[in-house]
């Protein structure tokens, strides 16, 4: 009977230690399941446009103490293209401690929303891993806009273009280059780089162009979302015409001076625009002569609202003649206008007011005259007071 016992005793153990072997077996697909841990997933882009390519890298790490084989590793998404889904059919062994990390290549195929990619690890066993990754395609472009312009063009004249440059999208973006273009228009930057725009921050520009004619002015703002190009344009109309604000050196109080065949010619220049004037020259034109040794008058930079005095000594044949003022505006560019001095008809031309101390003639008259007026009163009423004392004295007596 003993023996009978001992027997099954022995058969027990045995069937236990194949149980027990049985299971060692097939722990490891567990096991190496416990091991493998993803340690992050970057997108490059971080935020994609329709139609974008992005890169997707997932790094794993084996953080237990043996060696794990991987059979083959994927990444899927049903609304989303995965450009190099079978690139890691065969993966190899990862060992302990070691990481590892699978490039994929997406194309945003969808409109704007949130999807998931399933990251897949299939082990060698019948073991796996699954890890989603959030892709977010957002259609949000730069937005350009226009701070200050001139509402009217000058000809052939350099002018600035105040723009922004902002990034609304959530991500930043790279390589921002403004390029301005149009027909008869002569930029003086070819573009204007900019770089790196930050998410919600944005960058001023200034845009120098000359136009040669009425036309629109095509500004090109390109950038790149990752390896992806993308261009806005806005255009802006240009007008052309005379600007209110430029320089605008006029003649006034002019006076003529005969002495036989001479003529002396004394007036005010006054700067009337709201820019510098500056290296202004005045010059009598043809039929007149100037009898000086420099045939020209400078008058030299003159500020918005200031003037100056100018004496001229030449001959004219005629009645008439053109004299012109020659300045270069605050860009630099030479303009010039011209009046007609008429020196037979004095009366013709802007009267010149005799002035005294800062004042004219009118003005003086005019507070010569208050004066006296001031003074009639003054004596009318000290009268008035006087008379009404002596009959005051004379009741009291």
């Amino acid at each position: 009977m003993s023996q009978s016992y001992l027997i099954i005793l022995i058969l027990i153990c045995i069937g236990t230690f194949g149980i027990v072997q049985g299971s060692a077996l097939e722990t490891p697909v567990d096991h190496e399941a416990a091991q493998i841990s993803v340690q992050n997933a970057t997108l490059d882009p971080e935020v994609l446009m329709k139609g974008d390519t992005g890169n997707i890298i997932v790094q794993i790490k084996n953080t237990g103490n043996q060696s794990v084989a991987i059979r083959r590793a994927e990444l899927s998404c049903d609304a989303l293209t995965v450009l190099n889904d079978q690139t890691y059919d065969s993966v190899g062994t990862i060992g302990p401690g070691n990481s590892m990390k699978f490039a994929f290549t997406i194309k945003a195929d969808h409109e704007e929303g949130t999807y998931y990619l399933k990251f897949y690890l299939d082990f060698m066993g019948s073991g796996s891993v699954r890890y989603y990754i959030p892709v977010t395609v957002e259609n949000s472009e730069l937005q350009v806009s226009v701070i200050d312009s001139p509402d009217t063009y000058t000809k052939d004249r350099k002018d600035q273009i105040h723009l922004t440059v902002g990034n609304p999208r959530k991500n930043s973006v790279d390589g921002v280059i403004v390029t301005p273009n149009g027909d008869e228009i002569r930029p003086t930057q070819s573009s204007v780089f900019i770089g790196r725009l930050e998410p919600n921050a944005q960058k001023n520009v200034t845009l120098e162009v000359t136009p040669e004619a009425e036309t629109n002015l095509t500004v090109e703002t390109s950038y790149k979302n990752g390896d992806n190009k993308h261009t806005v344009r806005l255009q802006i109309p240009v007008e052309t015409g005379v600007r209110n604000v430029r320089a605008e050196p006029i003649v006034s109080d002019l006076e003529v001076i005969r002495s036989g065949e001479f003529y002396t010619l004394k007036g005010d220049i006054t700067n009337n625009g709201l820019e510098f004037a500056h290296s202004i020259v005045l010059s009598a034109g043809t039929p007149a002569s100037s009898i000086d040794p420099n045939p020209d008058y400078v008058v030299g930079n003159l500020e918005p609202d200031e003037s100056a005095s100018f004496k001229m000594s030449l001959t004219c044949p005629e009645e008439t003649f053109p004299l012109t003022i020659r300045y270069k505006d605050i860009e630099g560019d030479l303009c010039s206008d011209t009046t007609t001095i008429n020196l037979s008809h004095p009366e013709e031309n802007p009267s010149r007011k005799q002035k005294i101390g800062g004042f004219d003639m009118n003005q003086i008259l005019i507070g010569v005259g208050i004066g006296i007026i001031l003074i009639g009163i003054i004596f009318i009423l000290s009268r008035r007071t006087r008379i009404s004392q002596s009959i005051s004295d004379m009741r009291r007596r």
